[in-house]
């Protein structure tokens, strides 16, 4: 039987940009890989084989990625860097964008679509969207790393004037509400099915965590809310526009991220979609932990924890280690780690119920 490897690569993106094998990632990423590793496993099976830095992989397995991309170079061949480059594009989540707007156009407010923008086409002030305030989001990016936030319109241009090089997208900055995460898988015959909602946790725009609570409450309250659309109406808007969405040959997992957002008279909105992520999620690795949970009424949360100086160890007292390569591991109320602990860790993976 052929050995199928787990690659742990995110903050692939930039490697997409470089357009080629042999892309070295900041130190910081390589050390969240190292880390943090082992999570893959709530995505794979116990007998897959997780690929670390430096470690060969052998000819005769597949691969189930992060993120499909020139780094690690093992990851080369299955698809061509055109066809990398353009799923792995934010460009997509424009092209979602549209898509939702102009089919649902009686469920979704009018907005502005995201611009591309390069540091030779500024715009003028008349020219900006009218808003509270402006994104910049880099074209290979994803989780909260390399998007900026303006309130200030002439902070945005001569920022924007400093840039050089690479393309990037404008956006409009809306009265956010909440964050909603809807987690989805694609087969080989480009079918969408829906994998479950996804509450996660941001600070600074950067991805901290995700409550853990069970699927049909999370489902009922983001019903009950008083939100245009509701919830069933955006997800099954939202199946049929991935349905449409031109993915090529990817299958896999994918996840989409939005807002729940007032608009100028207060009516709470949600935005056709803030992000698509054509690679497994956070969101969905809260959801393997869910699965996990036998009980019916839980509240938790699942976080990465970081310190720059090794503590880690030192602040888990009290926790219990997790094997995520145990097919009978279940949580119940208390305090985990889900991987490895050592003398130069910097970021943990936890559970608290």
């Amino acid at each position: 039987m052929d050995k199928r490897y787990l690659v742990f690569n995110p903050g692939y993106e930039p490697s997409l940009q470089v357009g080629r094998a042999g892309y070295t990632p900041p130190l910081m990423v390589k050390r969240f890989r190292r880390d943090l590793g082992s999570l893959m496993f709530l995505l794979g099976d116990p007998e897959d084989i997780l690929l670390e830095e430096g470690m060969p992989a052998g000819s005769d397995g597949s691969f189930m990625p992060w993120g499909w991309a020139p780094d690690p170079v093992c990851l080369v061949g299955r698809y061509t860097l055109e066809e990398m480059k353009y799923r792995g594009s934010r460009a997509r989540t424009g092209d979602l964008v549209k898509l939702l707007l102009e089919k649902n156009p009686n469920i979704f407010e009018s907005i502005t679509l995201p611009q591309v923008m390069s540091s030779g086409n500024i715009p003028k002030f008349s020219e900006l969207p009218q808003t509270v305030g402006w994104v910049v989001k880099e074209e290979f990016s994803s989780s909260g790393r390399g998007v900026h936030y303006f309130r200030d319109a002439q902070d945005l241009r001569d920022r924007l004037k400093m840039r050089h090089g690479n393309d990037f997208f404008l956006e409009t900055l809306f009265d956010k509400v909440e964050d909603r995460g809807y987690e989805f898988s694609r087969d080989p015959g480009g079918k969408i099915s829906y994998v479950g909602p996804s509450e996660f946790l941001t600070s600074g725009g950067r991805y901290v965590g995700n409550r853990l609570r069970p699927i049909d409450k999370v489902e009922s309250d983001w019903q009950k809310m008083d939100t245009f659309p509701t919830h069933s109406e955006y997800l099954e808007a939202l199946i049929t526009g991935l349905q449409q969405l031109d993915l090529g040959r990817y299958s896999g997992f994918l996840g989409v991220d939005t807002i729940v957002y007032r608009d100028s008279v207060g009516v709470m909105r949600l935005h056709p979609c803030i992000e698509i992520n054509v690679r497994p999620t956070m969101g969905h690795l809260a959801l393997a932990l869910i699965k996990k949970c036998p009980s019916k009424n839980f509240d938790g949360h699942f976080e990465i924890i970081y310190r720059a100086s090794g503590e880690c160890r030192d602040i888990l007292e009290g926790y219990q280690p997790a094997d995520l390569r145990d097919p009978s591991l279940t949580f119940t109320s208390g305090r985990y780690y889900l991987t490895p602990i050592l003398p130069e860790t910097r970021f943990v993976a936890t559970v608290r119920l």
